[in-house]
Parts: structure tokens; sequence; C-alpha cells
């Protein structure tokens, strides 16, 4: 080992710097330069490397640990960015609306001739206008079309609702019935859960308006609707594959038939 001032080869030697617990002497090897007078504990200059070295490697590793951290941050914001933009992408491709303000007119014999299964072709050609396309969306490939009718008063709406080119879905607002307001009580209880549309309207002795009729999973559900007041009917039943469920009166409290006797 070499002076670091004057080049010249230093003595190694053992020299006493302390004793232990026991008393024991407690040797240090140290480098000696006699030309510069110069002696280096080799032993505490070790320890130092040592430790400067724990000191290095401590700090690389944060340094690692700092920048995958970062670069996991980046790669998260990154991904989440692109997915907002693919969600919002989807949307925009999955839905659109159309404006369309002509009046599409549609009778009430037309509406009540209207059957679920029916083809967009086939309702146009009943019908004799077109309708206002509202919506159209796609999901799972399967394409669902929302139409707009307004009836002749240009009073109420009717929305249909297609599923691959199929009616799936029928409703209305403000179709005009008879004035229903003095049907006696005799009546209605004369109105039996499992009831076709057909012995109801007898009941009521008068037909009743199709308020909505929808076909999910191959269960047709309809409402049927009795008397108008206002904009709402002042009896409506629930049909489920053509049997009454339970009927609602303005008059009373929602009645379920079901608990009649």
């Amino acid at each position: 080992m070499r002076c670091s001032r004057c080049g010249k080869e230093m003595t190694i030697k053992n020299i006493q710097t302390g004793t232990d617990k026991s008393g024991n002497p407690i040797y240090h090897k140290y480098a000696l330069c006699y030309n510069c007078r110069i002696k280096r504990d080799l032993e505490k200059s070790k320890r130092i490397s040592v430790s400067g070295k724990k000191r290095k490697n401590r700090k690389r590793k944060i340094s690692l640990l700092l920048t995958i951290l970062l670069l996991l941050i980046a790669a998260l914001a990154s991904g989440f960015f692109f997915y907002q933009k693919s969600q919002s992408d989807k949307a925009k491709n999955k839905q659109t609306v159309v404006n369309d303000k002509r009046k599409n007119f549609i009778t009430a014999s037309n509406y009540n001739d209207l059957k679920l299964g029916m083809t967009l072709d086939e309702v146009l050609d009943m019908i004799g206008a077109e309708g206002s396309l509202l919506t159209r969306a796609t999901v799972d490939s399967a394409i669902t079309e929302r139409y707009q009718w307004i009836t002749k008063e240009e009073n109420g709406t009717v929305l249909l609702t297609f599923q691959d080119n199929k009616l799936i879905s029928i409703s209305q607002t403000g179709m005009k019935d008879d004035d229903l307001s003095e049907i006696p009580e005799t009546t209605l209880e004369k109105v039996k859960p499992g009831m076709s549309l057909k012995d109801v309207n007898s009941a009521f002795g008068s037909p009743g308006i199709r308020i909505s009729e929808t076909i999910l999973d191959g269960v047709t559900t309809s409402v049927y609707g009795w008397g108008k007041n206002g904009n709402d009917y002042l009896y409506s039943a629930v049909f489920i594959d053509g049997n009454m469920q339970y009927l609602n009166s303005q008059h009373t409290s929602s009645t379920d038939t079901s608990q009649q006797k």
C-alpha cells in the first residue's frame, strides 16, 4: 500500500488502540508512512468504506423503488385515461339520438291493431307514417330502436320499441276513453284474478285501452286502462300472458284482486 502524498510504500503495523471489558488489549492495523509522518487506521477506514457502500446501496434501492412507483402511477393514469376514452367511444357508438320533429300521426284503430312480434315494415305499412326515430342502441350485437308517433288529436304519443326489427314493446299516453266515473262497486267485485281481457271488458261494459305491452323472455306483460280522468285512467289492470293479476283504482288504494274470493 502506497502513501497518497509521497507515493512511497507504507509500513503495516499493529498498534494498540485500547482494551476490552476484560482488560485485554485491542489492536488495529495501521498503515504508516515515516516520510510524511502519516498513520492510517485501516480497520476504521474499512468500516467507513463498508458503511458508505451500505448507504449507497440503500439510496440505490430507494431510488429504484421510487422509479417503479412513479412508473406504476403513470401506467395507472394512462390506463384510466384510455379506459374512459374507450367507454366514451362505446357510448357514442352504442346510442344515437335522432331529433326528428315531424308530426307522424297514428289513429286509435291503428294503435289497437298493433301486435307484438310485428316487423318494422309491417307496422309502417299499417300506420302509414314513418314515425320519429328517438334512439338506436346496440347491445351484444342486438339492435334496439325506439320510434314515436303522435295521436291524431295531438294530445298523446305512442312509443314502439323494436329489437332486431321485431316489435317488443308498445306504450301510449293520451288515448281517449269513455267516462266510467260512475262505475258501481259491485262492478269491481266482478273482476277476478285469472280473467281474460275479454272478460274484464265485459265486466266494465267498455273495452279497455292498452296502456303498455311488453314481451320479455317469452312472457308478455300488458297494462290496460278504463275511464279517463285527465291524463290518467280511473281503473287499470295488469295482465301476464293474457291473465289478469291485479286491478288498480283511483277511487281506492291499489286493489290486489288475487286476495278476493
